[in-house]
């Protein structure tokens, strides 16, 4: 099976058409990959942060704790007991009314050494998607 069929891809003239079901916003959400540790480069001589903790409106405190229930059963958090890095978390309303919890890492980012890697020409993309097509003649 190639990588056309196997994404369901139909090409009509030059005009791609995917046939992809959506992917419902919970299954989103909550995808993770298995078995992979990101190795963050820090800079040299850099101490860690402990930022100060905001404090929630009693108004979310109950969804927030919920949320991270949540999140703790579904693996997608897990507890520490300590750390030198410390930074706040924030939350965000949705529309639909629930909340989404992220975290300030602005001041922790500043001790990560970026990782640059080149961007992909989307020509080049369009040309080994398509590759397989043209053998075919």
């Amino acid at each position: 099976m190639d990588l056309i069929s196997a994404l369901n891809i139909a090409i009509h003239g030059s005009k791609l058409v995917s046939n992809i079901a959506e992917v419902t916003t919970e299954v989103q959400a909550h995808a993770k990959l298995k078995n992979y540790v990101h190795k963050v480069k820090l800079k040299a001589n850099y101490r860690p942060i402990r930022q100060k903790l905001r404090r929630l409106p009693l108004s979310v405190r109950e969804a927030v704790s919920k949320e991270v229930t949540k999140l703790l059963s579904q693996g997608i958090i897990e507890r520490v007991e300590a750390s030198e890095w410390v930074s706040p978390i924030v939350v965000v309303h949705k529309k639909d009314g629930s909340i989404r919890l992220c975290v300030d890492l602005r001041e922790a980012n500043k001790a990560i050494v970026p990782v640059c890697s080149r961007c992909p020409i989307l020509k080049t993309c369009c040309y080994v998607l398509t590759a397989p097509l043209y053998s075919l003649y």
